[in-house]
């Protein structure tokens, strides 16, 4: 019998996939100037990456691959959207150049454990924290594009500090992981277990 965490069909994987087929749909509606029909999509896809998490407990429908296409979609719809934003606020760009190195430092750093045959950490607590600041920090921008001013610029480079610190954060607690790993000092199985049984 084939065992659930090898499903690759599951409903929390579609979901993810589709967060993802929801990025150009964004994009044309954000470039069009329809920023409340963008913003409707983020949050709509926002909705998506919540269901999606519940039904994968809820229903016993973890699997391995969900494990991956989870956050990748998360992350492709973080940059996707910032860039877009960063077009028309480039106060932006510079969290986003900083947000861009995190990630792909983190994406070597995985690469490097799977070449050495190390299995990487599964995300963690302050990373869904980061998640929600920066998905708080993008709404916030979308708000001001459907109603120029009404968001106070303090709120605004307040936020962005507040996504600078939970990006740094998250980067630095990844890299101590990253090398208790590399020193077989972390215990991955247990990890699992844990977040399993949450």
């Amino acid at each position: 019998m084939k065992n659930k965490e090898d499903a690759i069909f599951t409903i929390p994987n579609m979901l993810s996939v589709f967060r993802v087929l929801l990025i150009p749909l964004f994009m044309y509606l954000y470039f069009e100037g329809r920023y409340i029909y963008s913003t409707a999509v983020l949050l709509f896809s926002g909705l998506t990456d919540i269901v999606d998490g519940f039904i994968a407990r809820r229903f016993n429908m973890i699997s391995k691959l969900g494990k991956i296409l989870d956050p990748l979609a998360d992350k492709i719809t973080q940059v996707a959207i910032a860039i877009c934003l960063a077009t028309h606020h480039t106060i932006l760009i510079p969290l986003l150049i900083v947000f861009c190195v995190k990630e792909l430092l983190m994406l070597i750093g995985a690469y490097v454990l799977l070449k050495k045959g190390l299995r990487p950490s599964e995300s963690k607590w302050w990373g869904k924290v980061g998640t929600v600041i920066i998905y708080a920090l993008l709404v916030l921008f979308l708000i001001s594009d459907i109603i120029p001013n009404v968001i106070p610029e303090w709120v605004l480079i307040s936020t962005m500090c507040a996504t600078a610190v939970s990006i740094l954060y998250s980067l630095y607690s990844y890299f101590n992981i990253y090398l208790q790993i590399r020193a077989g000092k972390y215990d991955i199985a247990t990890e699992s277990h844990n977040k399993d049984n949450i």
